[in-house]
């Protein structure tokens, strides 16, 4: 089943208007026609579907105990496989998730490290990035799909897909669809951590037309007790990237440690 959603989407979000639904009851389409109806609402002119590349900036806000915190993130994305974020402060880069060919990296800029993803932990990230992925296949990116309709506290009615992914002892992650709009509003799911597992929820609030490519612009996010926003402040289909863009950098640890004693004075 072919879907799209922002990388950030996958990160998590809530508001107390979705707390909770009503019954379940059977739905009356079937997956594959959920699917044409979504791909018509946000891609009418498959720009997005034909599109070789894209680029998105978007600003992360967080209300502190005494003042809110900004942060800037730019995702790039190249076919087939090719996945960028990075995370600035002040400007600068300090962190990057780099995804090419199957594997993954964690680049720390500040510290000029590179630390590869593996095991579970890649194949969690390939599914949440599959999720964010053009012409996305449900079908074969989850071992079982359980399709429902409810109504949530707004009143209005939802397509509840329930995905379970083939990891073992994973979690299955919860897609709610908009019934009359047939745009994805709302994904759940619970994440292990160090310090326990949390409850995950990802609420899209605002979607936004760039050319005919409707996509998530304002997302607000819960990740346990932290809650923060989300909001696209910048779209570009078939963008063009540096040959090198995707590479796993080299650090020169000379160069490394001048800068931080540049710092230090």
């Amino acid at each position: 089943m072919k879907r799209y959603f922002s990388f950030w989407a996958t990160a998590a979000a809530a508001v107390m208007l979705f707390c909770g639904c009503a019954s379940e009851r059977p739905a009356d389409i079937t997956l594959d026609e959920l699917e044409a109806k979504m791909a018509q609402a946000m891609d009418p002119a498959r720009e997005y579907r034909n599109a070789y590349a894209y680029f998105q900036r978007q600003n992360i806000e967080e209300e502190g105990f005494f003042s809110k915190t900004y942060q800037l993130v730019e995702v790039r994305f190249q076919r087939p496989d090719k996945f960028k974020f990075s995370f600035y402060d002040k400007n600068e880069i300090t962190i990057e998730i780099l995804s090419a060919n199957g594997k993954a990296w964690t680049i720390d800029h500040k510290k000029g490290t590179v630390s590869e993803i593996q095991g579970n932990a890649l194949e969690k990230f390939k599914i949440m990035l599959a999720m964010g992925h053009p012409d996305t296949d449900y079908d074969s990116l989850f071992t079982k799909i359980d399709m429902t309709l409810t109504t949530l506290d707004d009143g209005r009615e939802y397509y509840k897909l329930v995905c379970q992914p083939a990891l073992e002892k994973s979690n299955p992650i919860i897609v709610y669809v908009d019934k009359l709009e047939s745009l994805p509003k709302r994904m759940e799911l619970k994440i292990k951590t160090p310090q326990g597992e949390i409850k995950a929820v990802n609420n899209i609030q605002e979607f936004q037309k760039f050319n005919s490519v409707k996509i998530p612009a304002l997302t607000l996010v819960q990740e346990g007790s932290r809650e923060y926003t989300t909001r696209v402040v910048g779209y570009q289909l078939n963008a063009h990237f540096r040959p090198d863009e995707f590479k796993v950098p080299v650090f020169d640890p000379v160069l490394m440690e001048m800068q931080k004693q540049r710092k230090r004075r």
